[in-house]
């Protein structure tokens, strides 16, 4: 019989209240649905609530499921389904059996580690072996098989294989998943969260990508593991985490997980997040849940300027502040702002947030231009006191003419590249005849028409197929 006990596990950092509600939720769950082995339609769909969400169960004993496999001829298929999915998180998938430690495991090992090790001295590394499911299978370290992924991923290292590259099947992710289950308490968040963005989250090779079947199984033992670690986090890291299970195509959300990361980023106060690097923070702030609530951002972004991080600011972080800068001013008046921090100090960031801007435009695409012009004019209207400085807006709209006459005049062109061009163009057109941003100048209306005529004859002059 499979034990009642606490769902969540119980933490520090603030989260212990809200973890023991969500437990008693899931017990009244059990409540409701008559936790009965007996009757596995009304026991499994509790059972798959808690799989789906991530949650981990304490002290579930895994001979929990013997019982629930003797009643597998009365289920249905996709209860049996349900049935083994529990079975694997429980590492019952098959009987424990001692692992004969013999002289070619050992060698796996150190094959791997020596090709890491030259990898990371020297960018470069051999591998004679042929990684398959036998090879993976006599791997004995957790850490043993990260090198192994991070060689056969391999972006920033040249890996040579001299019998081929080996498949990231899901056989062989299954293997590295019992290796992980089995050793579960040595990987750390770093390791789990690379493994996070292996699976989807922007370091996956394309030449070698590995799909969402065979990945499935390692996302939940990821999720898993973070929601294990979540107590002892530091903030950099739950934001790390969020951005990453957030943003993850093709698995099902960890609902459960994603939540208490953002009440505990609604509770945190906007002193610690000084800690956070400015690439995490502007990444977090741009999250539709961070722009959903303003407040939290309105906060963050007040502590910028005091952080002197502005001036750090790449390009792209430039952008992204912006955006979050221009949906302040359509989101608070200035009062709202005003009890956050001083205009004055207000008056300061958005000085300094428009030279950095200034100094990384020339970096710009026309795009990333007009993007900057259309949020200008939020900032603008807002009744914030506050406006774009003409130097900047100048500089941004003759960037976007500059590239799209260049275009116009070159030889090799695609119809992609000019279609864009041409919205960007009408877009800044349309602007300039709304005056909250640009003033009235003949000369650059003409500019901007003439733009548009030359992109709209080097389109009709491709051909039907591009």
């Amino acid at each position: 019989m499979i034990r009642w006990a606490a769902v969540l596990r119980c933490g520090s950092h603030g989260v212990r209240e809200d973890r023991q509600a969500l437990a008693r939720h899931h017990l009244n769950l059990l409540d409701k649905r008559h936790w009965e082995l007996t009757t596995p339609s009304r026991a499994l769909p509790v059972v798959e609530v808690l799989i789906r969400s991530g949650v981990l169960m304490d002290r579930l004993e895994k001979s929990s499921t013997k019982p629930l496999a003797n009643l597998t001829p009365s289920m249905t298929k996709k209860e049996r389904g349900l049935v083994q999915k529990l079975s694997r998180m429980l590492h019952q998938t098959s009987p424990p059996t001692a692992r004969h430690v013999s002289r070619n495991a050992m060698e796996v090992d150190e094959a791997v580690r020596a090709a890491y090790s030259s990898a990371c001295a020297t960018g470069a590394c051999t591998l004679d072996v042929v990684v398959d499911l036998a090879f993976v299978r006599h791997l004995r370290f957790p850490s043993s098989a990260l090198m192994l992924l991070e060689l056969v991923e391999s972006r920033c290292m040249k890996v040579c294989w001299t019998r081929g590259k080996p498949c990231l099947s899901k056989e062989v992710l299954d293997s590295i998943c019992d290796l992980f289950a089995e050793h579960e308490q040595s990987l750390d968040f770093r390791a789990t969260w690379w493994l996070l963005s292996l699976l989807g989250g922007g370091t996956q090779a394309s030449d070698s990508p590995i799909t969402l079947s065979a990945g499935k199984r390692l996302f939940r033992l990821c999720v898993r593991r973070i929601h294990y670690l979540l107590p002892d986090l530091p903030l950099e890291d739950l934001l790390l985490a969020y951005v990453q299970l957030a943003r993850i195509e093709g698995y099902e959300k960890p609902f459960i997980v994603l939540g208490e990361i953002e009440r505990l980023a609604l509770a945190t106060s906007s002193d610690e997040y000084t800690a956070v690097s400015t690439n995490v923070l502007l990444r977090f702030m741009t999250m539709p849940f961070a722009m959903r609530h303003t407040d939290l951002n309105l906060r963050l972004c007040a502590g910028w300027s005091a952080a002197s991080r502005i001036t750090e600011f790449t390009q792209e972080e430039c952008l992204a502040a912006f955006a979050i800068v221009a949906a302040l001013h359509e989101g608070f008046s200035a009062e709202s702002a005003a009890a956050v921090a001083a205009l004055r100090d207000w008056e300061t960031l958005h000085d300094a947030l428009f030279a950095q801007v200034f100094f990384v435009a020339h970096e710009m695409t026309a795009a990333d231009c007009f993007r900057i012009l259309d949020q200008s004019e939020l900032i603008n209207i807002s009744g914030w006191g506050i406006t774009v400085p003409q130097m900047l807006l100048e500089k941004l709209k003759k960037r976007i003419v500059s590239e799209c006459m260049h275009y116009a005049m070159d030889e090799c062109r695609v119809p992609e590249a000019a279609e864009l061009l041409l919205r960007v163009a009408l877009a800044l057109q349309a602007l300039m005849q709304r005056y909250t941003v640009l003033p009235s100048n003949a000369a650059d209306e003409h500019a901007v028409a003439e733009c548009i005529l030359l992109l709209e004859r080097c389109i009709t002059a491709f051909p039907p197929h591009g």
